[in-house]
């Protein structure tokens, strides 16, 4: 029992550690989504918000 409470306490910086590397993911997706976003929307014709829409 002893064992098997070492190993989940051993386990826990790696959690902290994946769980951090996805949120610092997640923020710059959030990112790069909000200035694709504000992009398609201030392009002023038909044609830039089709090349901004394939990119």
């Amino acid at each position: 029992m002893e064992n098997q409470l070492q190993r989940r306490a051993d386990l826990i910086p790696n959690l902290v550690r994946v769980t951090q590397a996805y949120t610092e993911h997640e923020k710059k997706n959030g990112s790069l989504f909000q200035q694709s976003r504000q992009a398609y929307l201030q392009a002023d014709t038909p044609e830039k918000k089709r090349r901004l829409w394939n990119k």
